[in-house]
């Protein structure tokens, strides 16, 4: 499998599903959910960090007015 050439062999895989995921700037996350959360967003989780071997990715996700999930994350 070609994936597993680019990801740490220990790493997990994600923890929820989603439906459609937006990718966005690592340092900007935080700002984007403080919007999203300010706005009365359904928060499914808070912002996360997950070591994925050199670089580190943050991701939150939300669930949309029609019950999708949302998740927006993106690498330093």
């Amino acid at each position: 499998m070609i994936w597993k050439k680019r990801y740490p062999m220990d790493w997990k895989g994600p923890t929820f599903s989603w439906d459609t995921y937006s990718y966005s700037d690592f340092d900007g996350l935080e700002s984007l959910y403080e919007e999203f959360l300010s706005k009365g967003a359904f928060i499914v989780y808070e912002p996360q960090i997950e070591d994925m071997g050199n670089k580190k990715w943050k991701e939150f996700a939300i669930k949309d007015v029609d019950g999708y999930v949302v998740v927006f994350g993106g690498s330093n």
